[in-house]
């Protein structure tokens, strides 16, 4: 429609490239050098529930799973063609929150999902069941409902937030162990973390609204 596309997730899949936009998703075929292009479509339950696709996640058997900013997680299983919907309901066992901005899975296979709106959720893919984290005032608690950023490292899961500093969990337990923020005694000068990447030398880098910054695990601390 000569309109611009903004892009905010890639996946690569096989001979595929998984674009999430502003506008739906993208599949291109880089060896036929064709695209797909799928979208919400009011009429058919069966497609995308929402077009702003914020994040974009492969599983080890080819599903694609993908966090929209008002219509939940979908889920698109290579073998059937078909989207499976996530939403928030009351009294039922469910996603949490709508604006879905990262996913990540941990060793144990369970998918951590974070909301703008929400907080946090994890869905244990085996049970289908839900597991939702708010901000209570506990230390243990995470610090905030509005979730940027997700990384998980072994036996932690590292949270980024809007305003709210970062919270280091314990997968196992569910516990949030750490929280950082600046002027805490740490070398961060930002209390909002966009995004968070592990490189393949296994160094987490946050990447935050006073520049990047590299977690130093001999000090515990942020260079």
């Amino acid at each position: 429609d000569k309109t611009h596309i903004f892009v905010r997730d890639i996946q690569s899949l096989n001979n595929e490239f998984w674009i999430g936009t502003e506008s739906g998703v993208y599949i291109y075929h880089h060896q036929k050098g064709t695209i797909t292009h799928l979208q919400k479509q009011y009429s058919n339950p069966y497609t995308l529930s929402d077009n702003a696709i914020y994040t974009v996640c492969k599983d080890k058997d080819g599903g694609i799973w993908m966090g929209t900013y008002f219509g939940g997680v979908n889920y698109y299983a290579a073998q059937s063609s078909i989207f499976t919907k996530y939403f928030p309901q009351q009294h039922i066992n469910s996603i949490s929150g709508s604006a879905v901005r990262e996913i990540a899975k941990d060793k144990n296979g369970n998918f951590w999902i974070g909301t703008e709106d929400a907080g946090l959720n994890k869905l244990d893919p085996k049970t289908g069941k839900f597991t939702s984290f708010f901000p209570t005032g506990s230390k243990y608690s995470i610090a905030h409902s509005n979730i940027h950023g997700l990384l998980a490292d072994g036996d932690q899961l590292w949270i980024a937030t809007f305003h709210h500093g970062l919270d280091i969990m314990d997968v196992n337990t569910g516990l949030v162990t750490q929280h950082y923020q600046p002027g805490a005694g740490n070398g961060l000068r930002s209390n909002f973390i966009l995004n968070l990447h592990k490189t393949r030398a296994n160094e987490i880098l946050l990447a935050t609204t006073y520049g990047i910054y590299q977690y130093n695990r001999n000090k515990d601390d942020f260079d």
